[in-house]
């Protein structure tokens, strides 16, 4: 095993099952490509499915971008739905628990590798699905969980791709703020989404070379898009 194999031992079932849907006949999966290894290897696009944090393969990414294209899938639970088992494996019976997640929760990922979002070998594939997080009790997990391990993820049902090819279609990801300056706060009453997910928002676009600083308001730091963006944004209908 390479250094930069991810075994498929460990790969949890939402992985596997995008990965077989990126697929073709004529594609490989676990292929190497300049010393890494990708997900699926398709002619000359590299498909690399990223289900956890991205700052992961930041490095790998950067890498690949130099010389190929690259898919990036990102799959959006908007809808989850857990089920715990015990120790021995067997479901413990208690009502339905179901969290409902936005497209924008994909800037939860994105916050990490801002200065690669604007990189034209990048394509992403914002992928909302509903899926089944598995629970088991081992007094192992983390402390935010008491104990349970997430012991699998699982794929119920794609409800809709969105691709974004470049920065413009990842700022048509946003709906219209009625304003041409606006902050965090605006941000958040805007889309509907707590403060702290539109600081990431704010952050990554702005990182991006998307939104710009102009000033503050109050104590508050006042933003902008930029003009090579604002004509197509949803910002300014």
């Amino acid at each position: 095993m390479t250094p930069n194999h991810i075994s498929e031992y460990n790969e949890k079932s939402l992985h596997a099952q995008l990965k077989a849907i990126y697929s073709t006949s004529t594609s490989q999966t676990e292929a190497a490509v300049d010393g890494w290894i990708v997900d699926v290897l398709d002619g000359d696009l590299c498909i690399e499915i990223q289900t956890g944090n991205l700052s992961a393969i930041k490095h790998k990414l950067e890498k690949l971008l130099e010389n190929h294209r690259v898919l990036l899938v990102i799959p959006i639970a908007r809808d989850r739905t857990f089920i715990r088992l015990s120790r021995e494996g067997e479901v413990i019976p208690r009502g339905p628990v179901i969290k409902h997640h936005k497209p924008l929760e994909m800037f939860n990922h994105l916050i990490h590798i801002p200065h690669l979002l604007g990189n034209p070998n990048l394509i992403i594939d914002l992928v909302l699905i509903r899926e089944e997080v598995v629970w088991q009790e081992d007094d192992k997990g983390s402390w935010r969980r008491k104990g349970w391990i997430i012991a699998d993820r699982r794929l119920v049902e794609i409800i809709n791709r969105i691709r974004i090819n470049n920065l413009h279609d990842l700022l048509s990801i946003l709906q219209a703020v009625p304003l041409a300056e606006f902050t965090n706060q605006d941000l958040a009453e805007s889309l509907n989404c707590n403060l702290k997910l539109a600081g990431r928002i704010s952050y990554t676009f702005r990182k991006a070379g998307v939104f710009e600083d102009i000033g503050k308001k109050g104590r508050y730091r006042l933003m902008q898009v930029a003009d090579e963006y604002y004509p197509l944004s949803p910002f300014s209908s």
